[in-house]
């Protein structure tokens, strides 16, 4: 990325959403893999990860072992993104967890530090599954944003967290997921509108189709 955290957040103390993601069961999925196979599906997975952060307007800021960290400029971004990254990692074989963080960071050498960050850590390392979590103030931002009208529920659980005293109020985000009726009809016109040219109704079953949207 060419601009510097500093000019890309504004300033350098900022109120900001952070994300930490992690690969859920790693270790296993490297002893199963092997290192060089990990390596790869690693690759695809951070891939995908940048790809999204600059879909939805974020800045990189590392990536270390089998995590992402990034920064956002508002919390339904940072949800955006999560969620986005959760649906497809980059490679079948990864399942990831995150957690969302709003507050107060401070820009460091291109690199960002203070409460938040070690916060935002506790969240995404509090799951043992393929949770997004999100912290009080982010789940009223994102709240303030969207309203009602938003396509997931929040769920709280109150919870210590290591090195923070006292009990806090987490929130996992769950989809909202639409019944759709699956067809050969229903997909070939999906197909022929998302990619015209290709001879797709001539596909002689929904499974053809369905591995057709695939390779699109």
């Amino acid at each position: 990325m060419s601009k510097r955290l500093e000019e890309w957040a504004g300033a350098v103390n900022v109120m900001k959403a952070l994300v930490f993601t992690d690969i859920l069961d790693s270790t296993a999925l490297r002893n199963l893999l092997g290192n060089e196979k990990m390596i790869d599906v690693c690759c695809a997975h951070f891939d995908q990860a940048k790809l999204l952060i600059t879909r939805y307007g974020g800045y990189q800021i590392k990536t270390d072992g089998d995590s992402v960290m990034a920064v956002f400029h508002t919390a339904t971004d940072a949800l955006s993104f999560a969620l986005s990254i959760h649906e497809f990692t980059g490679d079948g074989q990864v399942r990831i967890r995150a957690g969302v963080q709003v507050g107060q960071f401070q820009v460091i050498r291109n690199d960002i530090g203070g409460k938040m960050v070690n916060f935002a850590a506790r969240l995404v390392s509090w799951p043992k599954d393929d949770w997004i979590i999100l912290n009080d103030d982010a789940k009223k931002y994102v709240e303030d944003d969207q309203g009602s009208n938003r396509d997931v529920s929040f769920f709280s659980y109150e919870t210590e967290l290591k090195g923070f005293p006292g009990s806090h109020t987490l929130w996992r985000v769950q989809y909202h997921f639409q019944s759709l009726e699956i067809n050969h009809e229903t997909l070939a016109t999906y197909l022929n509108n998302s990619f015209p040219g290709r001879q797709h109704a001539n596909a002689k079953s929904v499974a053809a189709l369905a591995q057709q949207l695939l390779n699109a």
